[in-house]
Protein backbone atom coordinates (compact mmCIF):
# COMPACT_ATOMS: atom_id res chain seq x y z
CA UNK A 1 0.00 0.00 0.00
CA UNK A 2 0.86 3.72 -0.48
CA UNK A 3 4.42 4.06 -1.61
CA UNK A 4 7.77 2.26 -1.10
CA UNK A 5 8.98 4.72 2.25
CA UNK A 6 5.68 3.54 3.66
CA UNK A 7 7.84 2.67 7.06
CA UNK A 8 10.37 4.28 8.73
CA UNK A 9 12.79 1.65 7.77
CA UNK A 10 12.27 1.80 3.97
CA UNK A 11 12.99 5.34 4.68
CA UNK A 12 16.11 5.19 6.24
CA UNK A 13 17.38 2.81 3.38
CA UNK A 14 16.93 5.02 0.42
CA UNK A 15 17.98 8.52 2.14
CA UNK A 16 20.91 7.06 3.73
CA UNK A 17 21.96 5.54 0.04
CA UNK A 18 21.20 9.22 -1.26
CA UNK A 19 23.37 10.74 1.11
CA UNK A 20 21.70 14.46 1.11
CA UNK A 21 20.71 16.80 3.84
CA UNK A 22 17.95 18.03 1.78
CA UNK A 23 15.65 15.11 2.15
CA UNK A 24 13.35 15.36 4.62
CA UNK A 25 10.50 13.73 6.05
CA UNK A 26 7.03 14.08 6.18
CA UNK A 27 6.18 10.89 8.29
CA UNK A 28 2.21 9.52 8.98
CA UNK A 29 2.56 7.27 11.88
CA UNK A 30 -0.67 5.99 10.82
CA UNK A 31 0.14 5.12 7.75
CA UNK A 32 3.39 3.00 8.65
CA UNK A 33 1.75 1.26 10.69
CA UNK A 34 -1.03 -0.03 8.66
CA UNK A 35 2.12 -0.67 6.01
CA UNK A 36 3.41 -3.28 9.05
CA UNK A 37 5.67 -0.75 10.94
CA UNK A 38 3.90 -1.74 14.50
CA UNK A 39 6.61 -0.28 16.69
CA UNK A 40 6.07 3.21 14.91
CA UNK A 41 5.99 5.58 17.15
CA UNK A 42 9.35 4.24 19.28
CA UNK A 43 11.70 2.56 16.29
CA UNK A 44 9.30 4.62 13.42
CA UNK A 45 10.38 8.08 15.38
CA UNK A 46 14.09 6.82 15.86
CA UNK A 47 14.67 6.14 12.75
CA UNK A 48 13.30 9.64 11.25
CA UNK A 49 14.47 12.15 14.14
CA UNK A 50 17.61 13.04 12.47
CA UNK A 51 14.98 13.77 8.88
CA UNK A 52 11.69 14.54 10.47
CA UNK A 53 10.43 17.86 9.18
CA UNK A 54 6.40 17.33 9.15
CA UNK A 55 3.92 15.23 10.47
CA UNK A 56 0.88 14.25 8.81
CA UNK A 57 -1.47 13.19 11.16
CA UNK A 58 -4.31 11.04 11.24
CA UNK A 59 -5.47 7.78 13.44
CA UNK A 60 -5.88 4.56 12.31
CA UNK A 61 -7.70 1.12 14.03
CA UNK A 62 -6.82 -1.93 12.34
CA UNK A 63 -9.71 -4.57 12.00
CA UNK A 64 -8.21 -6.96 10.09
CA UNK A 65 -4.65 -6.38 9.30
CA UNK A 66 -4.22 -9.56 6.83
CA UNK A 67 -7.22 -8.24 4.88
CA UNK A 68 -6.24 -4.57 5.10
CA UNK A 69 -9.10 -3.68 6.70
CA UNK A 70 -9.11 -0.74 9.10
CA UNK A 71 -10.85 2.36 9.54
CA UNK A 72 -10.10 5.97 10.43
CA UNK A 73 -10.56 7.15 13.98
CA UNK A 74 -10.83 10.52 16.62
CA UNK A 75 -6.78 10.85 17.32
CA UNK A 76 -5.59 9.22 20.62
CA UNK A 77 -8.35 6.21 20.14
CA UNK A 78 -6.88 4.28 17.62
CA UNK A 79 -3.55 2.09 17.25
CA UNK A 80 -0.67 4.39 17.36
CA UNK A 81 0.01 5.90 20.95
CA UNK A 82 -0.05 9.66 19.96
CA UNK A 83 0.19 10.82 23.73
CA UNK A 84 3.97 8.64 23.58
CA UNK A 85 4.33 9.96 20.59
CA UNK A 86 4.09 13.68 21.63
CA UNK A 87 5.95 13.24 24.60
CA UNK A 88 9.10 11.71 22.57
CA UNK A 89 8.58 15.15 20.82
CA UNK A 90 8.49 17.33 23.94
CA UNK A 91 11.92 15.67 25.78
CA UNK A 92 13.66 15.45 22.32
CA UNK A 93 12.56 19.12 21.91
CA UNK A 94 11.66 18.05 18.54
CA UNK A 95 10.67 21.16 15.70
CA UNK A 96 7.96 19.64 13.37
CA UNK A 97 5.52 21.06 11.28
CA UNK A 98 2.39 18.64 12.16
CA UNK A 99 -0.53 18.85 9.60
CA UNK A 100 -4.06 17.63 10.66
CA UNK A 101 -5.58 15.29 8.03
CA UNK A 102 -8.96 14.61 6.95
CA UNK A 103 -9.65 10.91 6.72
CA UNK A 104 -11.99 10.69 9.95
CA UNK A 105 -15.52 11.53 9.91
CA UNK A 106 -17.17 11.80 13.56
CA UNK A 107 -20.35 10.29 13.38
CA UNK A 108 -22.92 11.93 11.64
CA UNK A 109 -20.18 14.50 10.91
CA UNK A 110 -18.29 16.08 7.71
CA UNK A 111 -14.23 15.29 7.06
CA UNK A 112 -14.32 19.19 8.12
CA UNK A 113 -15.82 17.99 11.31
CA UNK A 114 -13.49 15.67 11.80
CA UNK A 115 -10.52 17.31 11.20
CA UNK A 116 -11.67 20.14 13.51
CA UNK A 117 -11.68 17.65 16.39
CA UNK A 118 -8.17 16.32 15.14
CA UNK A 119 -6.93 19.52 15.45
CA UNK A 120 -8.33 20.14 19.07
CA UNK A 121 -7.08 16.60 20.28
CA UNK A 122 -3.06 17.51 18.97
CA UNK A 123 -3.34 20.80 20.77
CA UNK A 124 -4.45 18.55 24.02
CA UNK A 125 -1.72 15.98 23.31
CA UNK A 126 1.37 18.47 22.77
CA UNK A 127 0.21 20.35 25.84
CA UNK A 128 0.00 17.54 27.90
CA UNK A 129 3.11 16.18 26.52
CA UNK A 130 5.13 19.89 27.21
CA UNK A 131 3.75 19.70 30.87
CA UNK A 132 5.49 15.90 31.26
CA UNK A 133 8.12 16.70 29.87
Amino acid sequence: PWEYVNTSRHYTEIVEQIDSPRFKAKWCPGDAMLSGELDTVTTGFDNLKPYLSSLHLKDTRTIDGPSCKFKWCELGTGDPDYAALFLSFARDRTDVVIAAASHYEPPGGTPADGLRLNYQKALVLAEQAVAAA
